[in-house]
């Protein structure tokens, strides 16, 4: 896996993340929408993998960057270089699910290799996993036509 230069943390403290979907999904999940007990959305792009953890990159975004963003007015590079907290948390989570080697890390300072295409806006499909959160706040049409 690609070294990071971050800020690395003793634990990781966004435990508390619900999934709400899998936005992109090709042999398991690889852009997934959460949100935390007050409401605010995350997403977590998975970025690398090795032999013992695939490694995600979490970001807090706002309730309308993500609508542009499903609405294709937004890339994912935009999305991620622009993040509500203008930094990410990048986790290694192993076969258990168990995270590993937290560190908070600046859009600067990801490898090139981790950053979307400039083009990745969303085409596909979302997998609904909470309806409830979905119905709370609605999204684009897309979400609600699932929810309804």
């Amino acid at each position: 896996m690609e070294a990071i230069e971050g800020i690395r943390l003793e634990n990781f403290w966004l435990t508390d993340l619900r999934r709400v979907a899998d936005l992109i999904y090709y042999d398991g999940p690889i852009l997934s929408h959460f949100k935390n007990n007050q409401g605010d959305d995350y997403l977590y792009c998975w970025s690398d993998a090795d032999e013992i953890y695939n490694r995600w990159l979490i970001f807090r975004v706002s309730r309308q960057s993500l609508n542009k963003y499903l609405t294709r007015q937004l890339s994912l590079r935009e999305l991620m270089l622009n993040s509500a907290d203008r930094f990410l948390h990048c986790i290694d989570i192993d076969d258990r699910f168990q995270y590993h080697h937290p560190c908070l890390v600046f859009p600067t300072n990801l490898p090139a290799i981790y950053l979307p295409e400039p083009d990745s806006y969303y085409n596909f499909e979302p997998i609904v996993f909470d309806f409830e959160a979905v119905k709370e706040q609605p999204l684009p049409q897309l979400y609600t036509q699932l929810a309804a």
